[in-house]
């Protein structure tokens, strides 16, 4: 029996002029177990932008309500106007008004640090992606930075898989393409 084999190449490709969606994260009320998180969006061309919480985490197979540990949920243009919120559900906001630049901010409540939750206090923060960062589905192909503002006084040393652009900026390229090579007959 002849074994068969197939190639998969996974191209990652920060491409010059892609769009970025930018995630900046601080914890200046890490006593109280809170992460103060800012994203922004550019060249937004749909009227209505959505974005949202997880649901699920990898390797978890239940639902979780991620955004309950979600408040103080702001959206403004690129000229800092407040935009129109809407929660068309519990883990998502539709943002309409915008003059094509989304900035939100919000405030994520972190006191469960078990794998599936994040977790901050003054000794570290712990965060599981999809318990923390909401997203833009619209925008599932675009690059992605984030630049953990770590306070001095705790210090904390930022440890993370994330791809170092600088300082304490990570990023996660956007996947170009992923190439299948049937197996030879």
């Amino acid at each position: 029996m002849r074994a068969s084999f197939f190639t998969l190449l996974l191209f990652v490709s920060a491409v010059g002029g892609a769009q970025v969606n930018s995630y900046e994260i601080s914890f200046e009320n890490a006593v109280h177990h809170e992460a103060h998180i800012k994203v922004s969006f550019p060249d937004v061309a749909n009227d209505t932008l959505k974005v949202r919480m997880s649901r699920t985490s990898p390797g978890r197979y239940a639902l979780h309500e991620f955004a309950k540990n979600v408040y103080d949920f702001k959206a403004f243009d690129g000229k800092g106007n407040a935009l129109k919120i809407m929660r068309p559900d519990p883990y998502q906001w539709a943002l309409t008004g915008h003059d094509g630049e989304i900035h939100i901010s919000y405030t994520l409540f972190a006191n469960r640090g078990d794998g599936t939750y994040s977790q901050v206090d003054e000794t570290h923060a712990h965060l599981n992606i999809p318990a923390t960062f909401m997203y833009a589905p619209a925008f599932a192909n675009r690059s992605i930075e984030v630049d953990f503002k770590v306070r001095q006084d705790l210090h904390w040393k930022v440890a993370t898989q994330l791809f170092l652009v600088s300082g304490t900026k990570y990023s996660v390229p956007r996947i170009c393409t992923i190439l299948w090579t049937p197996p030879p007959k």
